[in-house]
This record gives C-alpha cells, sequence and structure tokens, in this order.
C-alpha cells in the first residue's frame, strides 16, 4: 500500500489532515430490568474513533533553508478477527518525531520491516499419526506474510506565488492524467457513463487579456517649401 498525502500550512501553523472513517466502538452494556415483570431498560455506551489515515504536521523555517517539522503520523485499519473477538479489531502504526531538513530534501522518518511464517497443518483424524504411511493422509502449507513500513517526507518551501503556481500544476495534472486513464479503460457494463475528469488547469489559471490598443499612424512632417529669390535686370 502507497499512500502520498499532501498538507500545506503557513509557517510555524500546525496543519492536520485526516483520511479515514469515524467507527463506533461498543465500550459498554448495561441492562436494567423494570418495575414490572418483564420490562428491561438496556443501553449501551459507544465511542467513535477514526480509523485510517491521520498526519499533523507543524514547520518552522530557519536561516539556510532549513526547516524544523514537527510530525505526528498514524495509520491505522481494520484486522481479521479471531472467532473468540468480541468487537472489531483494528491494527495501528503510529511515529511521533521532530527533524530538521533542507528544503526539498527527502528524509526518512522510520520504518518496520516484518516478515511472519505460519505453518499450517491438516490430516485425517488417527490415519495421519501413523508413522510415515500417515503423511499419505496430510498435507502441510507455509505461508509468508511480509509487511514494510517506511515513512518518507518531502518538505519544500513555498515562497512565492510563482513556485505555488508551479507546485500546484504540477500535482493537478498528476491526478487528471490518472483520471484520463482511468476514462479509457471505462466502467465495466456502463459503457455510456465516463469516469469524471478535472476540466484543463488552463480553464481556471487563463487570466483575460485586456484588448490589444489601437495605434493611429502619426504623419510625417511635411518639409516647408524653399524660399525663392526674384532677380531684375535692367537692360
Amino acid at each position: 500500500v502507497l499512500s502520498t498525502p499532501t498538507l500545506v500550512t503557513l509557517d510555524n501553523e500546525e496543519a492536520e489532515i485526516i483520511i479515514g472513517e469515524n467507527v463506533p466502538f461498543v465500550t459498554g452494556s448495561f441492562t436494567n430490568a423494570g418495575a414490572s415483570e418483564g420490562a428491561t431498560n438496556p443501553f449501551q455506551t459507544i465511542q467513535r474513533e477514526d480509523v485510517g489515515l491521520t498526519l499533523r504536521i507543524k514547520p518552522q523555517i530557519n536561516e539556510g533553508d532549513a526547516l524544523r517539522l514537527d510530525i505526528e503520523q498514524e495509520v491505522s485499519g481494520f484486522s481479521d478477527s479471531p472467532v473468540s473477538a468480541s468487537d472489531i479489531i483494528t491494527s495501528k502504526r503510529s511515529i511521533k518525531t521532530n527533524v530538521m531538513v533542507d528544503d526539498g530534501q527527502i528524509v526518512v522518518l522510520g520504518g518496520l520491516i516484518r516478515e511472519e511464517v505460519r505453518e499450517n497443518e491438516q490430516k485425517v483424524p488417527l490415519l495421519g499419526d501413523i508413522p510415515l504411511l500417515g503423511y499419505l493422509f496430510k498435507s502441510r502449507s507455509t505461508d509468508v506474510d511480509t509487511t514494510n513500513l517506511m515513512v518518507f517526507i518531502h518538505p519544500v518551501i513555498l515562497r512565492d506565488g510563482t513556485v505555488t503556481s508551479e507546485y500546484t500544476n504540477r500535482k493537478y495534472n498528476h491526478i487528471r492524467s490518472l483520471q484520463m486513464d482511468e476514462r479509457e479503460k471505462g466502467i465495466g457494463l456502463m459503457y455510456k457513463r465516463d469516469h469524471p475528469v478535472l476540466p484543463p488547469i488552463e480553464e481556471f489559471s487563463a487570466v483575460p487579456q485586456p484588448p490589444a490598443a489601437v495605434t493611429t499612424p502619426v504623419p510625417a512632417p511635411v518639409p516647408a517649401p524653399e524660399p525663392q529669390a526674384d532677380f531684375f535686370t535692367d537692360e
């Protein structure tokens, strides 16, 4: 499972994103017999918990493009409940740390690599216990479950509107390309329906240009006529 949450916040301001479900858990129950025969007043106490992905972060920009990050991340989900369980079983993986990282640098916050091996055996009663011959009446299987959990963070300082627009356009176009790929695949038997697709980002970022100014050509100056001299001759 690959999760890539993105979060934008101001300097020295905490931000939080929660992606999941709010699940009710029964924490207690009580039944009170009423005064009349057979009358009961049962009730249950329920507590709701968020199950999914939670990310809290508080950045602080220091000199030299260095950032101090206060990070809390939690990933929870539903686990396979055994028969003896009385309620839902959830799994939880969380990390809480403070790090110093440069602008644009990728840092690993923590991780866990777990490998679980389970051996299962099925056999016919009595016949499977016979030495040597019992191998014909039983079967064995081995299941290997490997879990890789790594948490990375990639902070970027958005200093001005140009950097913010560039970063937003990149994320927007990435999501739109994924939607276009899903639209090409279609929706099964619903051949008349298409996956929704975000409009091109140019429809939002395009700024209407003012009408071009009409320039009137300036007439060239006409040179003044040169003075003429009249000469008179007396004969």
